[in-house]
């Protein structure tokens, strides 16, 4: 709820001193919600993301699954860079989740994007 509160009052107040004492009273919620705890619960929605994944291969949706996130990759993931994009999504990269989608032996083309 301090962090909640803080975030809100450093959207909404544009004053200096406002935003000064806010940050001076909350900054340990605020450090340890950016830096600890959000990482955290990414980093176990992406191990989901995987899984689901894995689900959707031994139902045998292995190929729409390719051709669903290889048409996706242009309109939503994008580059990743920065703590945000990087460290706090809550998707893994779908590149990432293409590969961890392939056979062994077997080549794959690009998937062309629609536009």
């Amino acid at each position: 709820m301090a962090h909640r509160a803080a975030t809100l009052v450093l959207q909404v107040f544009d004053n200096s001193i406002v935003r000064f004492l806010a940050i001076s009273v909350a900054w340990p919620a605020l450090t340890s919600v950016r830096y600890f705890i959000v990482p955290l619960q990414s980093a176990s929605a992406r191990r989901a993301e995987y899984r689901a994944d894995q689900g959707a291969v031994l139902a045998g949706h292995r190929d729409g699954l390719r051709l669903v996130l290889g048409r996706l990759r242009r309109s939503v993931d994008g580059s990743r860079n920065g703590w945000d994009e990087a460290i706090c999504a809550s998707h893994p990269p779908t590149e990432l989740r293409l590969e961890a989608l392939e056979r062994e032996g077997v080549d794959y083309p690009l998937v062309p994007v629609r536009r």
